[in-house]
């Protein structure tokens, strides 16, 4: 069994905690929770430990942060079945948005890699840890479970970032993951802050620019993670709307139902 999900120690406090960076006093005794760590409440509402990078308003929709839309063909270095660590040259490609090739260490902890395509095909690892890889230098990956097909250099694999860790600004290309309880202010002081984010439940909810909002209407998220009316298939619905504004930037009450 893989070790990636043990909760050790959980910490007092409430969900509508301020957002603290892990050297926070709060924190000076280890007892941090874990990434993705529940919180279930009688009422239906669901909160759940998350990291970020973004500065947040209350409110404002969360989004999984992916690697990659497209899989990386053919760049992995061969590895014998019951290898922990595979090698991928990443060097030409762009992911997250950044510079080509540049992945900083550990910046896909917890994050999953698929092997898409070709010899080791159709098995889902999630990912302990890699090193710093630049747009000459290949990343080396590191998975909490061995392989259980041997892959070649003809393998193709896809990367999705971890789904509570170094969370993104909603979108409506993007997986959304819940709502800020709290604002979140980590572009400040160049460091992930620690918040809640709810899941599941009855939510205050950022309205998108120019969105007319009725009852029972299902919702989605603008580019700037504010509610938007679900336009179709393409969007993720977030929840149904609980009542009726057309004030951009006001807050909607929405049952969210993103488990």
């Amino acid at each position: 069994m893989s070790k990636d999900g043990d909760q050790t120690s959980v910490i007092s406090g409430s969900v509508l905690d301020d957002a603290v960076h892990s050297g926070s006093t709060k924190y000076k005794e280890g007892r941090m929770p874990h990434l993705g760590q529940p919180v279930v409440y009688r009422d239906g509402r669901v909160f759940r430990f998350c990291s970020t990078e973004a500065d947040f308003v209350d409110g404002e929709v969360v989004a999984w942060a992916t690697c990659l839309a497209a899989p990386i063909d053919g760049s992995l270095t061969a590895a014998a079945a019951g290898a922990v660590s595979l090698t991928l040259d990443q060097t030409a490609v762009q992911l997250f948005g950044g510079s080509a090739g540049v992945i900083a260490a550990d910046r896909l902890a917890e994050g999953y890699l698929i092997t898409n395509d070709d010899a080791g095909e159709g098995y889902c690892y999630k990912i302990k840890g890699n090193t710093a890889g630049t747009d000459s230098v290949s990343t080396v990956i590191t998975l909490y479970d061995a392989i259980k097909v041997a892959v070649t250099a003809a393998s193709d694999v896809a990367l999705v970032g971890p789904k509570y860790r170094k969370v993104v600004e909603g979108a409506a290309a993007l997986r959304p993951i819940g709502v800020a309880v709290v604002p979140t202010a980590a572009n400040s002081n160049s460091r992930e802050e620690f918040f809640w984010v709810q899941t599941q439940g009855l939510a205050a909810v950022l309205i998108g620019t120019g969105t007319n909002v009725a009852i029972g209407k299902t919702m989605a998220s603008d580019a700037s993670g504010g509610l938007i009316l679900d336009a179709g298939d393409e969007n993720i619905r977030i929840g149904v709307a609980m009542g009726t504004d057309t004030t951009a930037s006001a807050k909607l009450p929405v049952y969210l139902n993103l488990e």
